[in-house]
């Protein structure tokens, strides 16, 4: 599914929906190796007050992305409440085509709990260009650690194009969503 919004600056967003796999109990090191593949486990409702303890994400690159374009995360929770964000001003962070970042920790701005996650939420990427750049991730992994109990969730999403001309984009997440990730054409305004 493709959705298009246009925000206070009459700006296209793209948006983009990934299915996750929720994992109890299992260590970070084992966690991140799982990767969420489009199907979901139910969680407990008793799960609902777990903490949320960490937020990382990692991006394998299709193309580069030039050391001069800036990048900012910010993660929402079900209700659109900001918390945590990554934000990259630094002008040496040059990622070249074919690589892969791993582990770039977010910030935590708000306390959240699992249960404000049980209906979803989104990632918000927005860059800074200078002229005429693009930026294509073939993979962005999201990782949302819990503690009481331990539970780690594992979002992914596929072809992610950025550019002076799409500056935003919003990957949503929802538990209900059992379809697999692919590509959307903007312009039809649907899955190819």
């Amino acid at each position: 599914m493709f959705l298009v919004t246009m925000n206070c600056f009459s700006q296209g967003v793209m948006q983009k929906k990934a299915s996750p796999v929720i994992q109890k109990n299992i260590s970070t090191k084992e966690s991140a190796i799982k990767n969420g593949s489009g199907s979901s486990n139910k969680v407990n409702p008793d799960n609902a007050s777990a903490t949320l303890s960490d937020e990382y994400f990692s991006l394998n690159n299709e193309t580069g992305k030039a050391a001069n374009m800036h990048y900012s995360c910010i993660l929402f929770d079900k209700d659109n409440r900001q918390i945590a964000s990554f934000k990259d001003n630094s002008n040496q962070h040059e990622y070249s085509a074919g690589s892969e970042i791993a582990a770039l920790k977010m910030q935590n701005g708000n306390a959240a709990t699992f249960g404000d996650f049980s209906k979803g939420g989104r990632l918000h990427i927005t860059i800074e260009s200078k002229g005429n750049e693009s930026w294509k991730i073939s993979v962005l992994k999201l990782t949302l650690e819990f503690l009481n109990p331990g539970l780690t969730q594992n979002l992914s999403w596929k072809e992610i194009d950025l550019s002076s001309g799409k500056k935003e984009v919003d990957l949503f997440f929802n538990e209900a969503t059992q379809d697999p990730i692919g590509k959307y054409d903007v312009k039809s305004n649907k899955k190819s």
